[in-house]
């Protein structure tokens, strides 16, 4: 019910209640009651408490924690064991260590020893190699991994003389000797004196130099075979960390071959104490290939050597540990297996 003006004002003055002053605004049309109501409506509902109707957003992946890298640089490891690294060989070569009592390493008698060594062979037609791997003759064979090559680099740590003498292929009449023994009637482990044998009571006093074994008959080659023994390891060896060396032996179908090879050998000089002496042998790297024998085809291959350069300074270094360790050895007359 709408009240008079008049008397709503009497009514405000008798209750004693002071209509604060109105502000100066600019009147706007009245709403309608329609309107008036909506509005009611949405002051209602801003003013009560608000539920949460929005679609939950995804749960945030939980946070991966970063696993801390191990920093094994020298400068910051920490831990209690350290492994040692592998020593490299030096670069410097310190001449005094390549030479005892002024002679170079190389020229020292060896005792004798016990190994399992290895062996280099250039393959004939008539070896037991042959048998096995047709295609073998006149490559080099390497034992320790049963192996054939055309070429092999490598580098001499020693070498030796030694003698064999063993029972002859064929008799008198040129029959082939059955049952043929292969071990040496007589044999010397340094090309000088016997050493052992059937034929050693009879011999022991004889120099092999004076032995009638060891001598030219006409045309008729010796009994006795003698062999330039090399200590050697290949280049391929060396790269691989390995230092186990081999033994080349070459007989005497191979003799004018091989003292070429070692007047090359002695050959090489370097300065020492102010002098010029012979160096070492594994100062230098040579190359061994065969060739079928061009003077006497019916010998079969024989060796080819050639200079191939200089040895770097971790290969001499490398060879000058296998020459303490074969110090006290006599090589020459190791066998294998």
């Amino acid at each position: 019910m709408d009240w008079p003006n008049e008397e709503v004002e009497e009514a405000k003055q008798n209750t004693g209640i002071v209509e604060p002053a109105k502000k100066e605004t600019k009147q706007e049309d009245a709403p309608s009651e329609e309107e008036a109501f909506e509005q009611l409506g949405e002051d209602m509902m801003q003013d009560a408490p608000q539920e949460k109707t929005e679609t939950p957003s995804p749960a945030p992946e939980p946070e991966k924690k970063e696993e801390k890298k191990e920093d094994k640089s020298p400068e910051t490891q920490t831990t209690a064991v350290e492994a040692k690294p592998e020593q490299a060989l030096s670069t410097e070569i310190n001449m005094e260590e390549h030479f005892i009592d002024g002679k170079p390493r190389g020229s020292v008698d060896m005792d004798a020893g016990a190994l399992n060594t290895p062996r280099w062979a250039i393959v004939q037609g008539i070896s037991d190699i042959a048998k096995t791997h047709p295609d073998a003759p006149g490559k080099i064979y390497f034992s320790m991994n049963d192996t054939l090559h055309k070429k092999v680099e490598f580098l001499v740590i020693d070498f030796k003389l030694n003698r064999r003498m063993f029972e002859p292929f064929k008799d008198e009449k040129g029959n082939k000797i059955k049952d043929r023994s292969t071990h040496p009637l007589c044999y010397s482990d340094t090309g000088q004196l016997n050493d052992g044998g059937v034929l050693h009571p009879a011999l022991q006093s004889v120099r092999c130099s004076e032995c009638p074994h060891s001598k030219w008959k006409e045309s008729e080659q010796p009994a006795c075979t003698i062999f330039h023994n090399y200590l050697v390891i290949s280049v391929e060896q060396l790269i691989a960390k390995e230092s186990l060396p081999s033994i080349l032996a070459c007989s005497k179908s191979q003799t004018r071959e091989t003292k070429k090879f070692n007047t090359e050998l002695n050959s090489k000089m370097v300065s020492y104490k102010g002098a010029s002496v012979r160096a070492p042998y594994y100062f230098n790297v040579y190359s061994l290939e065969s060739i079928v024998s061009p003077n006497n085809p019916d010998v079969g291959y024989i060796p080819v050597f050639n200079l191939v350069r200089s040895a770097t300074a971790e290969e001499i270094n490398a060879c000058l540990q296998i020459s303490k360790q074969f110090e006290s050895i006599e090589w020459a007359s190791l066998r294998e297996g």
